[in-house]
């Protein structure tokens, strides 16, 4: 399947591969697609890629994307696929993990492909493919769990290091020692419940393909609707989580490549990435939760969560509809220890701004790289009026920083959710005074906010290679 393009993952709406209708009713297909899995290999005679595509004149976003059949090998007049069609790989990614599979940049140049299924209609044929591999991602998460558990088991009852008190041996195998039975049985004990949870789904699907009731195989399609984004997300965490747990047990020679432990943390790090990364399973999740006895109503921060909420059938209010909002969930680019933060790199910044301010609790999810010691370790976003927007520059510098306007890849401005630009802000030796910083930089003519967010996160969970740690 060919969704990702440079420009975009997720948010599948900014696709630009287009697919124009040629007269024999197929379509040229022309556009760059990455991170294809097995886009290019020697495996079998011909590959049929299906690919994502926009048509002239359809409707923006998602609602204009298309679904193409583009194979390889085109048919000649006597049925033979021996025309090669105009689909290259452009290059194979070079990755942290999964080196098995070939993750390919293919290039499509006028290509010839057929349509799937209805105009405008790409994205509801490609979830169909899409949750199935979602589960499939989190049955490979708890694969790789309990490759990393057995591996660990072994090595833990052949390793002599150490003895207990009570031993009259040189040394005793570790498995003895409390701090790796812990280990052992928290991996064993995750392994069993992500098990129990799959095989349950699976049971699920056998209902609606043998039973008789059709309200019961409702009961089973909503049932597997829900758990499709726990089980890909939770399964593929844990994954990340356990394996590096294992890896605890082997000691060094668990980073060396000698045991394969490495291997399989390298491994398990995608799959909380790919098939939608795991903040993405999270919206899918409170979408499907939706009932008459469970209502969720949210404030979007930008105009991709804005749809990607309304396709999950979230319900929203605009920012100036509630004067207060129960709960903010939201991540940061920087959060010192004082729980300050910087925001907006994203290019999100004002309508953030706007809705965590509302929040009468704002939790702000990280992993351990967002944790600084000062801010400005990084950049630090600041929205301002398009309008003579180089002599509100001027001015921002004048505090000490170097300011660059942030370009898209087409060489133009980018623009936020309010039409205004992003200028990204760079101070040599940090900020040393955030709040101080915060209110000169509002001072200036032209500036509409910043990515400063002060004394307003009430939590920080933050995600380590040793588990969850969470300060407020």
């Amino acid at each position: 399947m060919n969704l990702t393009e440079p420009q975009c993952g997720t948010d599948l709406g900014l696709s630009k591969t287009m697919a124009t209708p040629l007269d024999d009713g197929s379509y040229s297909i022309t556009g760059t697609k990455i991170f294809i899995t097995c886009g290019e290999h020697d495996l079998s005679e011909n590959i049929i890629h299906l690919v994502l595509a926009r048509t002239p004149n359809a409707p923006p976003g998602i609602k204009g994307i298309s679904l193409f059949l583009v194979p390889k090998f085109l048919p000649n007049e006597s049925g033979d696929f021996v025309d090669r069609n105009k689909v290259e790989c452009g290059s194979i990614e070079k990755k942290m993990g999964i080196h098995a599979s070939p993750t390919c940049v293919m290039h499509y140049n006028e290509a010839k492909g057929w349509l799937v299924g209805d105009i405008n209609k790409g994205m509801r044929a490609m979830f169909i493919m899409m949750n199935g591999a979602r589960l499939f991602v989190g049955i490979q998460g708890l694969g790789l769990s309990e490759t990393a558990y057995q591996s660990a088991l072994y090595y833990s009852k052949e390793r002599l290091q150490g003895k207990l008190s009570s031993s009259n041996q040189v040394a005793d195998p570790i498995i003895v020692h409390p701090e790796i039975r812990k280990n052992l049985l928290y991996i064993k004990s995750i392994n069993e419940a992500v098990r129990g949870l799959t095989l349950l789904a699976g049971n699920h699907f056998d209902n609606i393909e043998n039973s008789s009731d059709d309200k019961e195989k409702k009961l089973s399609e909503n049932f597997i609707a829900l758990m499709t984004p726990i089980i890909k997300s939770y399964a593929s965490d844990k994954s990340v989580e356990n394996t590096n747990r294992a890896m605890q047990i082997y000691g060094g020679h668990g980073f060396i490549t000698d045991h394969g432990m490495e291997q399989l943390v390298r491994d398990a790090r995608i799959t909380t990435i790919y098939e939608g990364t795991n903040g993405i399973q999270a919206l899918d999740l409170i979408g499907r939760k939706l009932s008459d006895n469970f209502q969720i109503i949210g404030m979007p921060t930008s105009v991709k969560t804005e749809e990607q909420a309304k396709d999950l059938g979230i319900s929203l209010i605009e920012i100036d509809q509630a004067e207060t909002i129960d709960i903010a969930i939201d991540g940061a680019d920087e959060v010192a220890p004082d729980l300050s933060l910087i925001k907006g790199l994203g290019g999100a910044l004002l309508r953030e701004k706007k809705v965590e301010k509302k929040a009468k609790e704002l939790i702000i999810i990280v992993d351990e790289s967002k944790i600084v010691e000062r801010l400005g370790e990084g950049f630090l976003p600041v929205e301002v009026s398009v309008e003579n927007h180089e002599l509100t520059r001027n001015e921002i510098t004048e505090l000490g920083c170097t300011a660059e306007l942030r370009i898209e890849d087409d060489s133009l401005p980018f623009i936020t959710d309010n039409q205004n630009y992003i200028y990204h802000c760079k101070f040599e030796n940090g900020i040393q005074n955030p709040r101080e910083l915060d209110n000169n930089l509002l001072e200036i003519d032209g500036v509409i906010d910043t990515g400063l967010f002060i004394d307003m996160a009430s939590k920080v969970i933050i995600g380590t290679s040793n588990g969850i740690k969470i300060i407020e």
